[in-house]
């Protein structure tokens, strides 16, 4: 009955607030107001007195400032200390009490009203009143129920419209949320009313969403919240927020809380910092006593700050006298410290480097490696004067002209175009265009990676819809989806010139799928009706691209050396090819290829919407200008910016292929016609002499300027050739300047594609361009501090790449890929990377076959010539079918006699002839894919096999590898550094000093008996596992620390050590015992045995108190050869006690579990089977027991070292 009063008395209130808007109420208002929201809120109250006018202005003050965009909270802060001095409050408990305030369905009517009186079209809807009746039946989803309320409100001020209301409807009782995705769903609403949405207004660019560390289920939680939240939705932006807002919950469900990363600290972190301190202070100290050390020698009396500074100096010494020796020995104890500090914190910076680039080669190679060897000149331009520059460019908007050689283009294509095919999108277009992309490619202004595309399937159908619609209504596309940032990268060492900067602009990814779906109609279209320029292998698909153009131009040279033929050839330049390209003429050649009207209408739309803003690094700031807007040239990172380069380069095609060009074939059989060599806007002319090349060059120009493409002169070219030999020529002319003309007494070349060439490819000048490239990037590798997985994988493909590149074309002799291959691994030995006695075949070996996974050149020479051969004996391409016979013709060098060879040395018998390839007699088709897999497959088996014999006829290093088998190879996959793993290879091979070693090298040795025991002869297995010398503290130290790793894995499962820290900071002989009601863990535990001899004290005994079992674990580390006879030792040892232990604990299963791991890794699935009897957790018995195999390698590792240092000694 006092509740109904207290309601009556609220309503009557309420009317009166209506009246008035602002009105203060008492604190038995504020009793009624709680007991109708959330029970939980009388707990969470501040002791603020809020008056509902505080309450209202505050939900108000949110409101508005979330409006705008990020850091809304700051400005919340802001204005209300300021409009508050009186009660200052942090922006934290602002945010939480405008969250429960908003709850509180009085309160938001208050503030709709407060609103309507402001601003009629800011808040447009009203809460309804909770009624008594709604109160008594609030039921247990009530905290859910007002959420949603909040959450509906919140989105209604935000967008100013009801996205629940107008695509949700039914939000509350239709959205469906399954009790697993609730917590994920809370987040993602959290992280929905946080995100600022894209609008054609107001265009911001948010933060990209961090990258996903790894491959969660949880991203199958997200799609299923999306379909139940977006429905059938056709708003780009509502999916396109709830997306990235998806995104943001995804990344802080699996990674944790998103922070801002912070900057590198240039002085390190703070014990670098701290220690830099230390050596400042040390070197202060030092140069105040060499000081008074003189002042003394000169006998100068000391100044008031010298006499001051002595003061201090007498705290240095415990008696307070100063004398000449005392100071002498303090300066070089401190001159020593100096050293010592000096060293650490060398040691220090190394291992922060070695952390931070390991990460950021497993997240962002490109960066980790960028631009590291170049050193720039010069400061970059003013932002305003780079707009200038580009923007001078790109906003000039050219008309093409009409003229004659176009109308003749124009029949010719249209009477090609035969037919015309529908532009359609449907999920399965759009589910294969979102799959071929990469996942974590920069995204565009939204933020969104095509990753998240990928994993949400279940909008996929949404925007298809969507972009049928633009398609039709090409007018309703949003101005921001064709909207970009353009970052300008240097292309020289020169900053301070606008010209010599690359724009890349980064797009939406939504935006690149949907011109991506344009650009393949685009291609299928000018493909079926064969208007594509054959020579153009740019924006191709199923062709190598450049090494294409590349082979085909070495087959002409050779038959022109080796006929003796003319020929005349002109290098083509396009100056900034991409940003002269005229709208209208790409659009008029559309119309030319009879692309459909509405498809035509969409690009022109879309081309209209084109705008960006350059964005470029100065004094490591990240600085952007003005809006551009395209009227000219293609956007860089568009894809369908080298398709319509491409099209746009058609008719100058059509006319290079109507001119006389180059017939190439044997003497008597010169049918095939080459007039050029086009890939994108890299394009070689070819003619049979000076004067025709000279005539087609004045086409060709005239062409291009009337079309508004542009050459750069000075990279243009000319080469002559007469009789098969080159003469310099006259030049040509580029309108009113002159390329050069190659001339062979100065040993002029042209670089084409990448390799240089003159009569051919100069194969001497492109070798010792790769060894020169090869040299600098292992001298940077070796630097970058990487453990020795990464910096392998480094060198497999920042190395390697650029010796294969040039290998596709040209032969390296035997003696040349020897001299690479020596190359890499003295930078590697240089730096302790890779020993002087380690076998070359455990360093070329797979690491899942117990080697270092480093890839042989000799093998990237043979595998890429494989490839080779499989492209032309199945490529139908006339061109490459004359490159076949051409090799075929061969006698000496040829691609197909070297990959004959190098599948016989590895025992495989391969017939290639000119329609015919065969492998042990069984004949390969001709899909290029499928046979270049079989054979590559083939060869890399052939080659492990072969390093595996030749491995096993060296006794001696393969010794410990037989007995180990080819399993033991789990260490490998961890991140040590590659000292150590080279450190590690060579024990393991057995290739280290000892005595015996040196005997069987012929080295002068006194004795072959153990330094320390003098028992036994001295190899690296008995100094490992079986010196007596070594058992009680050597030993000892490694068992300990092995069995530690297991130990502390099974006190963190059984929540008996909570401490978050890692393994070798546990202190097992200060915790012995360990227990809990579920669990008990005895360390090294002597248990009472009824007979003295028996053995009692095991190293680790594991008690499941629930399952009533006990695990008796012993550890030991043997020979290799030793591992099974140790098992059976440890079993027999503790059979006793373990029978009396069942004695007395006739309820429980007692077992004994040997835990043996060789002291050289052998034995691993053994001890992970020992290790998975508690865990029962194969993958987590699989971590721990490698990492078990590491520590006892690593410390097997420095006990050799030891020993053989000295530091060890009897």
């Amino acid at each position: 009955m006092e509740n109904i009063n207290y309601q009556n008395n609220f309503i009557n209130n309420q009317e009166i607030q209506q009246e008035t808007v602002e009105t203060f109420v008492t604190e038995q208002d504020i009793v009624i107001l709680e007991i109708q929201s959330m029970e939980h809120e009388n707990e969470c109250i501040s002791k603020t007195n809020w008056t509902n006018e505080m309450k209202v202005e505050l939900v108000i003050i949110d409101l508005e400032e979330r409006k705008k965009g990020r850091e809304f909270m700051s400005r919340v802060e802001k204005r209300w200390n300021e409009e508050h001095p009186m009660m200052p409050m942090k922006r934290q408990k602002l945010r939480d009490n405008a969250a429960r305030f908003k709850k509180q369905s009085e309160i938001m009517n208050l503030v709709r009203v407060k609103y309507s009186t402001e601003d009629d079209n800011l808040i447009t809807t009203q809460l309804e009143r909770n009624t008594e009746e709604e109160i008594n039946n609030l039921d247990n989803n009530e905290e859910y129920i007002n959420e949603q309320h909040f959450t509906e409100s919140f989105i209604n001020g935000l967008f100013g419209e009801s996205i629940l209301e107008e695509t949700f409807e039914g939000f509350d009782n239709e959205i469906d949320i399954c009790d697993e995705d609730q917590k994920l769903y809370k987040c993602f609403i959290d992280k929905l009313s946080e995100v600022s949405s894209i609008d054609d207004e107001q265009l911001n660019s948010r933060e990209k969403i961090p990258k996903l560390k790894s491959k969660a289920e949880v991203c199958v939680q997200g799609d299923r919240i999306l379909k139940a939240v977006l429905g059938n939705t056709v708003d780009i932006v509502k999916i396109i927020d709830a997306v990235y807002a998806m995104g943001l919950a995804i990344i802080e469900s699996v990674n944790g809380p998103i922070r801002k990363r912070k900057k590198k600290n240039p002085s390190g972190t703070r014990k670098e910092r701290e220690k830099t301190e230390l050596i400042k202070e040390t070197r202060q100290k030092i140069a105040r006593i060499a000081n008074e050390l003189h002042r003394r020698k000169i006998r100068r009396k000391a100044t008031h700050k010298e006499k001051r500074i002595l003061k201090e100096m007498k705290l240095m010494f415990e008696d307070g006298r100063i004398t000449n020796n005392k100071l002498k020995e303090k300066k070089e104890e401190l001159l020593d410290l100096l050293r010592t500090q000096k060293i650490i914190l060398e040691g220090m910076k190394r291992r922060t480097k070695r952390i931070r680039n390991n990460i950021l080669y497993c997240e962002n190679q490109s960066k980790l490696f960028k631009d590291d060897n170049i050193i720039y000149e010069g400061q970059t331009p003013n932002i305003e004067n780079l707009r200038d520059f580009w923007g001078g460019i790109w906003e000039l908007e050219a008309q093409t002209p009409t003229k004659v050689w176009m109308q003749e283009i124009e029949k010719e294509l249209q009477t090609k175009v035969q037919q015309t095919n529908n532009f359609e999108i449907s999920n399965e277009h759009l589910k294969k265009e979102i799959m071929k992309r990469k996942n974590w490619s920069a995204p565009g202004i939204d933020g969104i990676q095509n990753f998240w595309w990928k994993k949400f399937p279940s909008i996929q159908e949404n925007l298809t819809k969507i972009m049928r619609v633009w398609c039709e209504r090409p007018e309703e596309i949003p101005k921001w989806l064709a909207s970009g940032k353009t970052f300008l990268i240097p292309k020289t060492r020169r900053l301070d010139i606008p010209s010599e900067y690359r724009p890349i602009t980064c797009l939406n990814t939504i935006y690149k799928i949907f011109t991506g779906l344009i650009a393949g109609y685009l291609k299928n279209h000018v493909m079926i009706n064969e208007v594509w320029d054959k020579e153009q292998l740019g924006a191709r698909e199923n062709v190598l691209g450049t090494i294409d153009q590349l082979l085909i131009d070495q087959c002409i040279m050779e038959e022109v050396k080796t006929y003796g033929r003319n020929l005349a050839v002109a290098y083509y330049d396009y100056k900034k090819a991409y940003d002269f390209v005229q709208h209208d003429w790409f659009l008029r050649i559309l119309r030319w290829i009879s692309i459909p009207q509405e498809i035509i209408r969409l690009i022109t739309e879309i081309m209209k919407k084109w705008r960006t803003k350059l964005m470029v690094f100065k004094n490591e700031k990240l600085i952007e200008s003005r809006w551009i807007q395209f009227k000219r040239g293609l956007l860089q990172g568009d894809s369908l910016s080298a398709m319509a380069f491409c099209i746009s380069e058609i008719p100058f095609g059509i006319l290079m292929d109507n001119t006389r060009g180059y017939r190439m074939g044997a003497p008597g059989d010169r049918s095939i016609k080459r007039t050029h060599s086009l890939f994108i806007d890299d394009l070689k002319l070819y003619q049979e002499n000076e004067d025709v090349l000279e005539m087609v060059n004045d086409t060709i120009v005239q062409a291009s300027y009337d079309t508004g493409a542009r050459y750069g002169v000075t990279k243009c070219a000319e080469a002559v050739f007469k009789g098969g030999n080159m003469i310099k020529g006259k030049g040509l002319n580029i309108l009113e300047e002159k390329m050069k003309s190659m001339d062979p007494d100065n040993g002029d070349y042209y670089k084409f594609l990448g390799l240089e060439q003159s009569i051919g490819i100069e194969r001497k000048f492109v070798y010792n361009k790769v060894a020169e490239k090869v040299g600098e990037r292992m001298e940077l590798l070796v630097q970058y501090e990487l453990n020795d997985k990464n910096l392998m994988n480094a060198i497999n493909s920042r190395v390697i790449p650029v010796i294969t590149y040039g290998m596709n074309i040209i032969k390296f002799t035997q003696n040349e890929i020897s001299s690479l291959e020596m190359m890499i691994k003295r930078y590697l030995r240089q730096n302790k990377m890779h020993s002087l006695q380690g076998s070359d075949e455990r360093l070329y070996l797979p690491r899942g076959r117990c080697g270092r996974g480093l890839k042989s050149v000799k093998d990237a020479y043979e595998e890429t010539k494989i490839r080779i051969a499989c492209y032309l004996y199945c490529s139908e391409d006339k061109w490459m079918k004359r490159v076949w016979e051409r090799d075929l013709e061969k006698e000496n060098i040829s691609i197909t006699k070297e990959v004959t060879k190098a599948f016989s040395d590895i025992g495989v018998q391969l017939k290639i002839e000119k329609e015919i390839m065969e492998i042990d007699g069984i004949e390969l088709g001709k899909d290029y894919k499928k046979t270049n897999k079989i054979l590559k497959k083939i060869y890399k088996k052939g080659k492990i096999k072969e390093r595996e014999r030749s491995y096993c006829k060296k006794n001696m290093q393969s010794e410990i590898w037989k007995l180990n088998g080819k399993d033991n190879f789990q260490w490998l996959q961890t991140g040590l550094n590659p000292e150590k793993t080279a450190s590690i290879f060579q024990m393991c091979e057995q290739m280290v000093e000892t005595k015996y070693w040196k005997k069987l090298r012929g080295l002068p040795v006194e004795d072959e008996k153990c330094r320390l025991c003098g028992r036994f002869l001295e190899n690296v297995q008995h100094l490992l596992a079986g010196c007596e010398m070594l058992a009680g503290d050597e030993y000892l130290k490694r068992h300990n620390k092995a069995l530690s790793i297991f130990a502390f894995e099974v006190g963190r499962k059984s929540e008996l050590i909570l401490e978050e820290r890692n393994w070798y900071k546990f202190r097992w002989d200060q915790n012995k015992v360990l227990e809990n009601d579920k669990w008990k863990i005895l360390w090294d535990f002597q248990y009472h045995g009824r007979k003295e001899n028996v053995n009692r004290r095991p190293d680790l005994t594991i008690e499941n108190k629930l399952e009533k079992k006990i695990w008796l674990y012993d550890m030991a580390c043997p020979m290799e050869s030793n591992l099974e006879k140790k098992r059976n030792e440890k079993l027999t040892k503790y059979r006793q006690i373990a029978f009396e232990i069942r004695e007395k604990r006739k309820d429980c299963y007692v077992e004994i579990v040997p835990l043996i791991i060789g002291c050289c890794g052998g034995g691993f699935k053994n001890a992970m089977l020992a290790v998975n009897k508690t865990l029962e957790n194969e993958k987590e018995s699989y971590r721990i027991t490698r990492d078990m195999q590491k520590t006892v390698l690593c410390e097997s590792e420095s006990i050799l070292r030891k020993v053989l240092s000295g530091l060890i000694q009897s």
